[in-house]
């Protein structure tokens, strides 16, 4: 196994290892870079650099980006990170990382980017190792280090190898390097064939030839030749290459697995056109080696009086709500036709199979085609068959010959919403306002909602008809977890719109814009302040314990906005959210603020409480939610701020729901507060005092209140602290999952 090395202040020694389980090995390289990458930016391109940092100084809490190829591996083998710091000083050091899960000592915990300072209670001297597992693997993963206490810079310098390891129990298909299989998995030939001769041909990209290709199989030995051919058995030419491997033995008989191994250039997408010799038949047979069809682009497309056909690109993995949530169609039309692009050449098994719902009701399309050589789907409806102000989820699972993955996309229908958060509001009307006498072509369609071939006044006008419009899409899918620091945002750029952040009731005035005046995970932090109504929704969070944290920053000269009761700067968490009826039916679960006038750090509600207020200083809130036991604390620098409460019954007893639907940051006409390190991830019940390890501390807690009803004593939740509590701990032993 290949690994990184980081040197660490001279002294200290980090070694970064990627690997996975088991026995079978490929290699491929590894890349790194020190700026946050966004969603789909893995490696190996879009910023990323080859090799090791090599030398690149690095300073306190300063971070590496470390990732291989995505998908290198089949998803289904679990791999693993790990980290091991020696030397001197070893315990001053922290290491922080992103997503995933890791390991100490043997235990196996959610890692959310949380913090963990000081060495093991196991191990050498001097020394920490952490573990993380992952499955599937992420594009990439973060890696931060930086000394413990007071803030100060310190240089590390990095040296890396330029290559990564990985092993698995199963290999897949990869970037560069492309495994297929005779008569096996991932690609096949079926029948009764006897092959003497493959021949395989990239088709986007060119073969890398200064790389050998590989065959392997049983008994293929030296039986078995290689060359690069650019000529296909149809007498087709094929400028960027191909291999051909071929036998004058007996060759491949049905049941036989083999392997064929070759590069091309990175930027090759896996397409390729497939030859197989059946030396009984003497005939070549073509074949689609791509493991499944896949589909690349999926898109809402008008007509265009004038112009042309143009299509709003969809988001298959959204959604939810909020600017998270579907692509909506935009045009007046509403939704008539909707295109799903492939790869490579594709069949149409049953058109019926194509599923059309809105959750409740399905529709039946007009027509379902293979286009632009059978590689595109087109679904089409009459206009009017899917009513406005609708979520619709379109499925092609059994309609398309073996397609295995990204079968279904979600698209809103709603007019209007061109800046596609769901809800038609003035500041849809403002953007096609100033796209009025801009052509219409592929990036401004969205804006011609009446699809007239001209974006003018008429389209502003029929904007402003629908206002107030929305479409509320039901389905979350899993949810895993939420963490933003604020990396991926430029300074001073407005959060209103990126990240899934919005103003409050789907206002842009109500943003908040990013700063680096204070941070706590570099470079930003977002400045709450003056007219600042920020909101982040939830999906998915409905049962369980769950714990929500930031870090917010006060400095020594805040003033409060408000007066009496409600002056100061807040926090709150909602347990419902409504930003199609703006101003109501949301439900306030959880209301912190900080407050000048009393110098407190305060929790409302009909049984408030407060804390002195911390300045100048980064300071954790922390609110812990068991949800299927209906309360919640609240920590305030790790200090219980109160007593449990009720979730659902809301702030002052209004009423609410055993959900988490959204944070909202109000800064209520104050002076800045600085926020960082957002996180709402899963917890375990049986953490009654929410350390998030299971240990003798929970032990202890349980005995002191014992024969108490309902609440965070009660593991079990049957509404009393008894013996079987004691059970649950011992059950629930150790950190948290």
């Amino acid at each position: 196994m290949i690994s990184r090395q980081l040197i660490v202040g001279g002294a200290i020694l980090v070694s970064v290892v990627y690997g996975a389980v088991e026995n079978a090995q490929a290699v491929d390289e590894c890349y790194w870079r020190k700026d946050r990458p966004k969603r789909g930016e893995s490696p190996p391109g879009n910023g990323w650099n080859p090799g090791g940092p090599n030398g690149e100084t690095l300073v306190h809490y300063d971070t590496i980006f470390i990732g291989v190829e995505n998908g290198f591996l089949d998803k289904e083998v679990e791999k693993s990170l790990t980290v091991v710091i020696k030397g001197e000083g070893a315990e001053d050091l922290r290491i922080r990382w992103g997503e995933g899960y890791y390991e100490l000592n043997g235990k196996s915990k959610t890692s959310t980017a949380k913090d963990r300072e000081g060495k093991p209670s196991e191990g050498p001297e001097d020394e920490m190792t952490f573990t993380m597992t992952f499955d599937p693997q992420p594009e990439w993963e973060w890696i931060q280090l930086g000394y413990t206490g007071e803030k100060k810079d310190v240089t590390f310098e990095v040296t890396a190898t330029s290559t990564c390891t990985w092993t698995g129990d199963k290999a897949g298909p990869a970037e560069e390097l492309h495994l297929y299989g005779v008569f096996g998995f991932p690609g096949s030939v079926q029948g009764e064939m006897h092959i003497t001769e493959i021949d395989i041909f990239p088709v986007n990209g060119t073969v890398n030839t200064s790389v050998n290709p590989w065959f392997f199989g049983p008994g293929a030995g030296r039986a078995w030749s290689w060359g690069f051919i650019y000529t296909d058995p149809d007498g087709g030419a094929r400028p960027q290459g191909g291999v051909q491997f071929s036998t004058d033995a007996e060759g491949l008989k049905p049941g036989d697995f083999y392997e064929f191994t070759f590069e091309m250039n990175e930027e090759a997408d896996l397409e390729y056109a497939y030859y197989a010799f059946d030396n009984d038949a003497a005939e070549y047979q073509r074949y689609d080696l791509n493991v499944s069809p896949k589909v690349t682009e999926w898109r809402t497309v008008q007509h265009h009086v004038g112009v042309a056909d143009f299509g709003i690109d969809l988001a298959p993995e959204a959604v939810g709500n909020g600017w998270d949530g579907p692509i909506s169609e935009t045009r007046v039309t509403g939704i008539t036709r909707i295109e799903a692009d492939f790869a490579e050449t594709v069949v149409l098994l049953d058109p019926t199979a194509v599923m059309v719902t809105d959750g409740v009701n399905s529709y039946t399309p007009d027509s379902v085609n293979l286009v632009n050589g059978n590689q595109v789907l087109q679904i089409l409806f009459n206009p009017g068959v899917l009513p406005d102000m609708t979520c619709y989820t379109v499925d092609i699972a059994g309609a398309i010959k073996d397609l295995q993955t990204d079968s279904d996309c979600m698209i809103r229908g709603l007019v209007a919403d061109v800046d596609f958060n769901g809800v038609v509001n003035q500041a849809d009307v403002d953007l096609i306002t100033s796209l009025v006498g801009q052509p219409v072509d592929a990036t401004t369609a969205f804006a011609d909602i009446t699809a007239d071939g001209m974006i003018d006044s008429n389209d502003v006008s029929t904007a402003t008809l629908y206002v107030g419009n929305a479409a509320i899409c039901d389905g979350c899918g899993e949810y895993v977890g939420w963490y933003d620091g604020f990396t991926d945002y430029d300074v001073g750029s407005q959060m209103d719109g990126q990240g899934g952040w919005f103003g409050w009731d789907m206002n842009p005035a109500a943003g908040a814009l990013v700063s680096n005046a204070q941070e706590l995970s570099v470079p930003n932090s977002v400045d709450i302040a003056g007219a600042s109504d920020l909101v982040h929704e939830f999906c998915g969070a409905d049962s369980g314990k769950w714990v929500f944290s930031a870090w917010s920053y006060v400095p020594g000269d805040f003033q409060s906005g408000g007066s009496g009761d409600t002056a100061g700067s807040y926090l709150i968490l909602l347990s419902h959210y409504d930003w199609v009826s703006p101003g109501t039916d949301s439900a306030w679960s959880a209301q912190l603020h900080a407050d000048s006038f009393t110098d407190s750090f305060r929790r409302d509600g009909d049984n408030p409480s407060s804390l002195p207020l911390i300045k100048d200083a980064w300071v954790e809130v922390r609110v812990v939610i068991e949800l299927d036991a209906d309360f919640y604390r609240v920590f305030y620098d790790d200090v219980e701020l109160g007593v449990a409460e009720s979730w659902s019954a809301g702030v002052y007893g209004t009423g609410g729901f055993l959900n988490i639907a959204a944070v909202d940051m109000f800064a209520n006409e104050s002076t800045s507060v600085y926020w960082d390190d957002f996180r709402l991830v899963s917890s375990c019940p049986a953490d009654v005092n929410d350390d998030e390890v299971v240990d003798i501390d929970d032990l202890f807690d349980i005995l002191a209140h014992w024969g108490e009803g309902a609440g965070p004593y009660d593991v079990n939740g049957d509404g009393t602290v008894d013996i079987d509590d004691i059970f649950g701990v011992l059950a629930g032993w150790g950190p948290c999952p």
